[in-house]
């Protein structure tokens, strides 16, 4: 019961990245918002997540 509503908050407050060229995930991130963000959301994720070559950091 109790790992059940954490999976709810988990999967509330996360995203899975996604490459639409290749169909694959390629990382994971989180929701952050406040209400002095006024309408914007931010997903924070790691930044190798976002290159297509991963920690060398050359081509996003």
């Amino acid at each position: 019961m109790i790992e059940s509503s954490f999976d709810k908050i988990i999967t509330t407050l996360t995203v899975r990245l996604k490459d639409f060229l290749n169909n694959d995930y390629i990382g994971s991130g989180v929701i952050y918002y406040q209400d002095n963000f006024k309408d914007k959301v931010y997903i924070l994720t790691a930044s190798h997540c976002l290159f297509i070559d991963g920690d060398q950091f050359q081509f996003q």
